[in-house]
């Protein structure tokens, strides 16, 4: 699951990441923590408890 989320984090471009708001990040954990989980184990992402923020500095001198 851990590689999963860098594998997410890596792989999504600035610009993404950019566009993608808190709710945005905590679904595609969910999409990663479902498909981890089975009848013996369930993973949960608490959406109170995911922080995510954005802002583009890329212009800033």
């Amino acid at each position: 699951m851990i590689g999963d989320i860098e594998k997410f984090w890596n792989e999504t471009s600035t610009e993404e990441m950019l566009e993608m708001t808190e709710k945005d990040v905590a679904e595609k954990l969910w999409r990663i923590a479902a498909a981890y989980s089975n009848n013996q184990i369930t993973i949960t992402i608490n959406e109170e408890h995911v922080q995510f923020e954005s802002m583009d500095e890329r212009n800033i001198d």
